[in-house]
């Protein structure tokens, strides 16, 4: 009881941004945990969903490792035993390919490694078919792709950076993740983070983006999808994707409308049309208001 309480506060603590606060809540339940054999020898299962979901929120709007390991990870998509019926549509063979083939930024790096995690993820969540599935079956594969990609984003947070422009990618990744596979959403988590995120592409010299533009513009098209309404950071990564944006040559030339381009580009390293198409519609509209669509986008 004393730890259903304690989680219940950090719970709590973390809706209403006293994130501090929800820190010492969450230190006490792991705390309680340990002399026990730790948070995977929980049996109450609902409790330890909310205490590792409650970890990796901290951490991702504070940008830091979990405190929690990632042993509940249920492992690749292939343990899911998943038949042709239960999946419809087809994959695009260009959503994430600049992040799997193509960006020397990540390749060869275990964060290429993740992407692809999420990737396989995004994939079964968006294309699952539950027309001839009980409903066992349906919660099977519901708690994978929430688990997988709760581990994903663990190990983001996890990985030691010293590139900050990785630093800038991770942050971004984390961010996708949660707008585009989160059943639940985490509106406020990435309005958190988006302030953070403008904080890591101000530190970073436009010149070291100079073969890496493409990952850049995608970069700040995200924050701008994520940036509170009226924010500063709105308002900056608004900005700077009018400026950058003429500058990668992924968007130049090429055909159909701005937004039609927008979203192609971003379709090759990571899009979810749902959510931020509207956005992307939006930074059409101001590009349409500047010189550089007759200049550089035409």
């Amino acid at each position: 009881m004393l730890l259903q309480c304690i989680t219940f506060l950090t719970s709590a603590e973390s809706y209403r941004g006293n994130y501090s606060a929800a820190a010492i809540h969450l230190a006490a339940c792991l705390a309680i945990l340990e002399p026990r054999g730790g948070i995977m020898q929980l049996q109450d299962r609902h409790v330890q969903g909310q205490i590792l979901m409650g970890d990796l929120f901290l951490a991702c709007v504070d940008l830091k490792p979990c405190l929690c390991g990632c042993d509940y990870d249920p492992g690749p998509a292939h343990v899911l035993e998943l038949q042709p019926y239960e999946l419809s549509g087809t994959c695009h063979l260009e959503h994430g390919a600049k992040f799997v083939c193509a960006d020397s930024l990540i390749v060869g790096h275990f964060m290429q490694n993740l992407v692809e995690q999420i990737l396989e993820t995004y994939y079964i969540k968006t294309n699952l078919d539950t027309t001839y599935m009980n409903s066992s079956r349906v919660h099977q594969i519901g708690h994978w792709v929430t688990m997988r990609n709760m581990a994903s984003r663990n190990q983001l947070l996890g990985l030691e950076l010293v590139d900050c422009r990785m630093r800038a990618l991770r942050a971004a990744l984390v961010m996708w993740s949660l707008l585009a596979m989160n059943y639940t959403g985490r509106v406020t988590t990435v309005k958190v983070m988006a302030s953070k995120l403008r904080d890591m592409m101000e530190g970073v010299p436009g010149s070291d983006w100079s073969v890496h533009e493409g990952t850049r513009l995608w970069i700040l098209l995200l924050g701008y999808n994520c940036s509170a309404d009226g924010s500063e950071a709105l308002g900056w990564f608004l900005a700077e994707s009018l400026r950058v944006t003429p500058l990668c040559a992924d968007l130049v030339p090429s055909r159909g409308t701005v937004v039609e381009r927008l979203e192609h580009f971003q379709r090759a390293y990571l899009y979810h049309a749902p959510i931020q198409r509207y956005f992307t519609e939006q930074i059409g509209a101001a590009l349409l208001g500047t010189k550089y669509d007759s200049e550089a986008l035409e």
